[in-house]
């Protein structure tokens, strides 16, 4: 079943409280990810945080977010890998799903500051870095734990509570 055009999707998590997407990109799984880009998933707060916290950002997040653009990229681009990176690092359409949900909302706040929308795109947005919205005290904690989602059917059939 395909979400409809402009949704946004988060897959649940499994019984470790891992997303199906953290789990992908944590073990480089590039069919996984590029199949949710195209459905219209995108990157949680607890996922990025747990990445960000296992050091995992460089190592997992921006190579996948790479990936991800040479796939939609011309041969020029995707062979220049500092340019690639670069790109992989600012937010973009084709990168929107690798940035976190506190940073779209911060980014919504800042741009009602009235700057024009073109000098907010080409000179602020470029600087706000996938972190830039998180104070040093975020943990895991602030998100809570998430549970696998049961639905009630399933639950009032097979699970005695």
């Amino acid at each position: 079943r395909r979400s409809p055009e402009g949704s946004l999707c988060y897959m649940n998590a499994d019984s470790n409280c891992d997303s199906v997407m953290y789990n992908a990109l944590r073990y480089k799984n590039a069919d996984v990810v590029k199949f949710f880009c195209k459905e219209g998933y995108a990157l949680t707060d607890r996922a990025y945080l747990r990445l960000k916290i296992k050091g995992k950002i460089q190592s997992c997040l921006l190579p996948m977010v790479m990936k991800i653009l040479t796939s939609n990229e011309d041969d020029e681009i995707a062979t220049n890998k500092l340019r690639l990176l670069q790109r992989a690092k600012v937010w973009s359409p084709q990168t929107d799903w690798s940035f976190p949900p506190t940073w779209k909302v911060g980014v919504r706040l800042c741009q009602n500051l009235g700057l024009p929308q073109d000098v907010f795109q080409r000179h602020v947005l470029p600087f706000l870095d996938r972190d830039w919205f998180y104070t040093s005290g975020d943990t895991l904690d602030r998100f809570g734990p998430i549970y696998p989602r049961i639905p009630n059917e399933f639950r009032q059939r097979y699970i005695q509570c």
